[in-house]
């Protein structure tokens, strides 16, 4: 019966991390290829990039498109990470405290979506006594409310940063063409850089995560110590994209800055939670809102609609969380008759 609760565990174990990966390939493919390509086609971002005996233009949709090419390709490759801790560990194995380490276990820190095993907070809600359903981070299990959340938190962000542009990160690519519709320019601006520079910079922070797994349990210092080096990892993350930034940005401070934070806090806060979706929406949120500032010059219009969006949304998500509640409360009720 053993050997059979043991197996039963495995599958669940493996079936887990294939949602994350199935997970994570849907945010890629949707957000960063399939809807930039059909604003390209459907909303006319790649009008101008197809006259014949025009060649194709720097600073157009489709050449803005390839440019980030190679960066989606790095951002595919971090499925490779949950793929090899199925293949290395088992279900009650922790990267940092596993036996016999190995320098393979540099790629098994997976942070796409995995609250319970990475997430700096899960940890503390245990080491405090708050275990299984009393954790105070069972909320972050469910992926689809991860991703209203994030949608609430950064789109108040978004909302901020119309009345108050310092507020940006980064700055978003600029599409030179006339024929490019504002739809299909903010769908660009928004999706494409977050997806692929976010799926980057999730690669270089796994792989630090790993790095350090691996010397952790080389030295058998334990997962306090695991997460505690985290913090300096996430420090590090802010200054690679920082340096990354200024072949880029030049010497211009205040860009230099935003992009540090971004580094710094995003990877801060997929430290904290274990959960890439906040890093990835915050980006997507500070894209679209900068270029929809930039197309569109009332900023009460946009202040307007957004505001409208967002209660929309919170009233929503309020909502569906008290149906939920009422009909577990209504089983448990005739369960318990």
């Amino acid at each position: 019966m053993s050997i059979f609760k043991n197996s039963m565990s495995e599958q669940s174990y493996i079936r887990n991390e294939a949602k994350e990966i199935v997970l994570y390939l849907f945010l890629i493919v949707i957000t960063a290829l399939i809807l930039p390509i059909l604003a390209g086609l459907i909303l006319k971002g790649f009008e101008e990039s197809f006259v014949e005996g025009q060649a194709l233009t720097f600073g157009s949709y489709l050449a803005n498109f390839m440019i980030y090419t190679p960066m989606l390709i790095v951002a595919l490759l971090v499925v490779l990470f949950p793929l090899a801790r199925i293949l290395s560990l088992k279900r009650s194995e922790h990267p940092a405290t596993a036996p016999n380490p190995s320098w393979f276990r540099i790629f098994t820190v997976s942070y796409i979506y995995n609250p319970e095993e990475n997430g700096l907070l899960w940890y503390l809600s245990e080491e405090l006594g708050f275990k299984e359903k009393r954790n105070f981070m069972r909320w972050s299990l469910n992926p689809l409310r991860v991703i209203i959340i994030a949608i609430l938190i950064f789109g108040l962000y978004g909302i901020f940063l119309v009345s108050i542009p310092q507020l940006s990160i980064s700055s978003v690519p600029q599409l030179q063409l006339q024929q490019v519709t504002v739809a299909s320019e903010v769908t660009f601006s928004s999706f494409v850089p977050s997806g692929a520079e976010n799926g980057v910079l999730l690669f270089i922070f796994m792989l630090l995560m790993g790095l350090n797994a691996w010397v952790v349990s080389s030295f058998k210092l334990g997962k306090t110590a695991f997460f505690s080096i985290g913090f300096f990892v996430c420090i590090l993350m802010g200054l690679t994209w920082l340096s990354l930034h200024g072949l880029i940005y030049g010497n211009d401070e205040s860009k230099l800055i935003g992009t540090f934070i971004f580094g710094f806090v995003g990877s801060l806060i997929t430290w904290l939670t274990g959960i890439l979706i906040f890093w990835w929406i915050w980006h997507i949120s500070n894209n679209a809102f900068i270029k929809i500032q930039e197309l569109i010059l009332i900023k009460e219009d946009i202040l307007f609609v957004s505001i409208i969006i967002w209660f929309v949304i919170l009233i929503g998500w309020i909502s569906i969380e008290l149906a939920i509640r009422k009909k577990k409360a209504r089983e448990f009720s005739i369960q318990g008759n």
